[in-house]
């Protein structure tokens, strides 16, 4: 189903398989276990400041996710019930071993080792329907990180429509703009309005939706075959949205430019890395990297336990033990894990992707 102008997606010109987004899941992931480690076993002086840009690692996954979106999409433009199949397959990528991860938090809590927040049935069942994300309580309390999740879903529902009627680079620059003010200004109003705290606004769709909109245009920047990247077009964009974040900023509204500094130095970042890096090591990792991120933190909870600290204080040799361990460890759980629950849950997508077409099949021959 093709969109109606002037809004027809170019020719995109892409590889079978996109050279480097698995390096750049595996780079995020490490520096999301990073920031973790140095939060419980803090290095000191300049290891210390660079660890704590870890908590960045998130919106880097957001980039590739968008990235990859759109590579998918583009590659599967001409199949049928493409919004219905896509939906499956993402879902079944992303829901069932976040279900498990669920299911083994709720246990988790009742161990000497966990570290985290009581929660209840209720808590449970919200975050089981992937409706965590509009629930302050519950945005991030079932599965420690899974914040993250919830803007992953909630862009799923939201990218068909998108990719279809964004179809090329300037549209999507300019709606990531609009999308980035009308957040912003959702945000001010509903801390003003209701208290709900900035820590939970930052981790909602409300803040996040840009860096996935700013990625669909990114991809459109490198891929779009014979178009040349709308440089004039970024760079008033950027300047725009720098001018905002800076003034808001002023005057105390969450338009958060540091954020937004980091995010454009990651999407340079990844425009650098595609197409011509593949790092061996951080390509495996970033094929574990979801299972990784799901479950590193228990391990964290373990190591804190087990592990003897050298002093109160920033110690290197306390920071580099643990991270060998907690790296290795989550190593170990994440290969399993992508090799059992995540390996069924794609399967699942492609069994229930063939019904589908097997349904459809029926239904012509009738």
């Amino acid at each position: 189903m093709a969109p109606a102008d002037p809004t027809v997606a170019v020719t995109i010109n892409t590889p079978r398989r996109l050279r480097g987004l698995d390096s750049l899941r595996g780079i995020a992931i490490t520096t999301v276990i990073l920031f973790h480690v140095q939060l419980h076993f803090p290095a000191p002086g300049l290891l210390g400041r660079i660890a704590l840009l870890g908590y960045n690692g998130v919106q880097l996954f957001f980039i590739v996710s968008g990235l990859t979106m759109c590579y998918m999409w583009s590659a599967r433009k001409d199949e049928t019930w493409e919004t219905t199949k896509f939906l499956i397959r993402r879902l079944c990528r992303i829901a069932p071993p976040f279900w498990f991860a669920i299911a083994f938090y709720m246990l988790w809590r009742k161990t000497s080792y966990s570290s985290l927040e009581p929660a209840g049935a209720l808590d449970a069942l919200v975050t089981i329907l992937l409706a965590h994300g509009f629930v302050p309580r519950d945005i991030n309390l079932v599965v420690p990180g899974g914040w993250s999740i919830a803007a992953e879903v909630e862009f799923y529902i939201l990218f068909p429509l998108m990719v279809s009627r964004l179809g090329n680079a300037s549209h999507r620059l300019w709606s990531a703009l609009a999308i980035y003010f009308a957040c912003t200004i959702c945000e001010v109003l509903l801390e003003g309005g209701t208290g709900i705290d900035s820590t939970v606004l930052y981790y909602s769709l409300l803040t996040q939706l840009p860096i996935f909109v700013a990625a669909m245009a990114l991809f459109e920047m490198l891929f779009s075959d014979g178009v040349p990247p709308p440089l004039a077009t970024l760079a008033i964009v950027s300047a725009i949205w720098a001018i905002a974040a800076l003034a808001g900023r002023a005057q105390e509204w969450p338009t958060r430019p540091g954020l937004w500094a980091e995010v454009a130095l990651m999407l340079l970042f990844a425009a650098i890395a595609l197409k011509r890096f593949e790092w061996t090591f951080f390509a495996f990792l970033g094929r574990i990297s979801y299972s990784a991120y799901l479950f590193h933190f228990a391990v964290i909870d373990l190591v804190v336990a087990w592990l003897p600290r050298g002093s109160d204080g920033a110690n290197l040799v306390d920071f580099s033990i643990a991270l060998a361990i907690i790296g290795s460890a989550t190593i170990v759980v994440a290969w399993i894990s992508s090799r059992t629950l995540e390996a069924w849950s794609v399967s699942l997508g492609r069994h229930l992707v063939a019904r589908l077409d097997k349904s459809t099949r029926r239904r012509v021959a009738a």
